[in-house]
């Protein structure tokens, strides 16, 4: 029986007939020298994505899409058309050899390098394996008459579906193969195993989950789904890849993900962010996995590795005293990134010689700071430098510098928050993202009109007793923002508030409830959020800080505002 991945045959419906039976071909009637692969998304060149009905990979034979078609496919006046059931016909936008023939040709240009470093063929652009299209007809004979574009050579119908359906794919792929002015050698076991690696690897389910009072609408918020997981491994061949996505989707634990396979595989890893908070929260994640590798992560915030080269180069740290707010921020800027590359350049091996660079935030970066990374890498050309951002999280008053090079790719869908908060933060973006489906539905935003500081603090004292007295709720599980510090906000830093303790540091978080900044908070997220002194009137609080406070919210919002919200 062919090896089929997955593992399980799709299920049992309508629109489905024609593949489940054409999966259960492929599995009984192909020996285990075959790997058939069912639904198999790709990835664009654009970073779109596209999806394979089969993929069919042999040593020797080479590797053949299949596009899969049940009854009622048609041509007529030169367009395609699928009849429906109510006898209505549908018209298809390209047809079925279309479909087939792009999707091969997208997976070939995506694969094409990976899959030729992975075994070691990099001095050839060559294709490693012979590849080629088919479409499939399981329950007829396909169409009636043959067409310039639908060759009788690239059928898989009934007939030898039922017959015997080694040799009709070994035909196949010898007519794909005559159009080649040279023959393409089989792979080695070996090779064809890294091939096959590259296609679709093994994944671990990088699931990071704490103890919480929601626990039901807790554990049906999903990290990552099943297909970013798979992206990881098909992409660590490529060693410049960006992936961009709104918050919520997925980009922190996928950067965690990537260090953790790259370390896997014996690399030196830097792992790295803008904020210390979010770097202090990655740390904590790699430690409390607990996993030996063959390589290593370090994680640090960017401005702790250029202390790290300052120490080293035997030189302060830090604006000078009393230095104007212009030049305080052109040493955070600029003159802290040029300390780092000094120490690279003297060769000071603990801030340099990485093999890979993992960023996340990486919106947050300033322009010059990715030529100093790159110069950091073991090999500045085809070190791994992979980048996770979110341009419409810009908030620190410079706009997004992301290098545009290396692969793209989109994530979309939101794994963190429920379908109500997912709704307030599409209302913030220009391009909505999508709650996941197994997302709870969660209750709507709580908004509060804004008092006096005393008013406030007894508001604010009353919903903290609620949470976490008569809901139960977790006192790591709350946190409150602020677009001000904690003193210069409107209830102020008091010790307590309805008895229960507030405290002011990330890392005291769970001691207390924490009263924090939007910024300080940045890539973090908590159960609960609760914002203050929302003013959408107020230049400070802009459209990008709010959908950054409001994105920090995973189960429930409260807002207390002094005009509309969101917006």
């Amino acid at each position: 029986m062919a090896i089929m991945i997955p593992a399980h045959p799709p299920k049992v419906e309508l629109k489905r007939r024609a593949e489940r039976e054409l999966w259960e071909r492929f599995r009984d009637k192909l020996s285990d020298d075959f790997r058939v692969y069912h639904s198999l998304p790709y990835l664009r060149q654009n970073g779109g994505q596209g999806e394979v009905d089969f993929l069919v990979v042999h040593r020797e034979l080479g590797m053949l899409v299949v596009e899969c078609k049940g009854s009622g496919i048609e041509r007529d006046g030169g367009q395609w058309y699928r009849k429906k059931h109510d006898g209505r016909r549908e018209r298809l936008t390209k047809s079925p050899a279309e479909q087939a023939r792009g999707q091969i040709e997208h997976i070939v240009k995506g694969l094409g390098d990976p899959m030729r470093r992975a075994i070691g063929t990099t001095r050839t652009r060559q294709f490693p394996l012979l590849y080629g299209w088919a479409v499939a007809f399981p329950f007829g004979p396909g169409p009636s008459k043959e067409t310039l574009d639908f060759p009788p050579e690239v059928l898989l119908c009934s007939r030898e579906l039922t017959g015997d359906l080694e040799d009709a794919i070994a035909r196949i792929m010898a007519f794909h193969g005559a159009k080649l002015p040279v023959r393409i050698a089989p792979l080695s076991p070996p090779d064809f195993e890294a091939a096959c690696a590259v296609i679709s690897p093994d994944v671990e389910v990088p699931f990071e989950t704490r103890a919480a009072s929601l626990d039901r609408e807790r554990e049906s918020l999903i990290k990552l789904s099943e297909h970013q997981q798979s992206v990881v491994r098909g992409l660590m061949a490529n060693p410049r890849v960006r992936v961009q996505g709104g918050a919520g989707t997925g980009k922190t634990l996928l950067a965690l993900h990537a260090a953790r396979e790259m370390a896997r595989r014996g690399k030196r890893v830097l792992l790295t962010c803008f904020n210390i908070g979010l770097a202090e929260h990655l740390a904590e994640c790699i430690e409390k996995r607990g996993e030996g590798f063959k390589g290593s992560i370090e994680v640090t915030h960017f401005h702790g590795l250029c202390e790290r080269a300052a120490t080293l180069l035997g030189r302060p740290f830090g604006p000078p005293r009393g230095a104007a707010r212009e030049e305080s921020a052109d040493f955070w800027m600029n003159r802290s990134a040029a300390i780092l590359l000094d120490a690279i350049v003297e060769g000071h091996p603990e801030v340099r010689g990485w093999d890979a660079i993992i960023v996340d935030e990486g919106q947050d970066f300033g322009e010059d700071w990715w030529a100093v990374l790159d110069e950091s890498l073991a090999d500045p050309q085809q070190g791994h430098r992979w980048i996770f951002y979110d341009e419409r999280q810009t908030i620190f008053g410079r706009p997004s510098c992301v290098p545009d090079d290396g692969m793209l790719f989109m994530l979309s869908e939101n794994f963190r928050t429920t379908h109500e908060i997912c709704e307030d933060l599409n209302q913030l973006i220009d391009t909505p993202m999508h709650p996941h489906a197994l997302a709870p539905a969660g209750e709507p935003t709580t908004v509060y009109p804004m008092w006096g500081p005393s008013k406030m603090q007894k508001k604010l004292a009353e919903l903290l007793e609620q949470l976490t007295d008569r809901d139960g709720v977790a006192l790591d599980q709350v946190v409150i923002l602020s677009p001000h510090s904690p003193e210069r906000s409107t209830p102020g830093a008091p010790e307590e508030l309805g008895g229960v303790r507030l405290v002011y540091e990330i890392a005291e978080r769970g001691q207390g409830v924490l009263f924090t900044t939007i910024q300080s908070f940045k890539g973090l997220e908590a159960e609960v959020v609760i914002l203050v002194d929302v003013d959408v009137d107020d230049d400070w609080y802009s459209q990008e800080l709010r959908y950054v406070a409001a994105s920090r919210a995973m189960l429930r919002l409260y807002v207390f505002a002094k005009s509309s919200w969101p917006n």
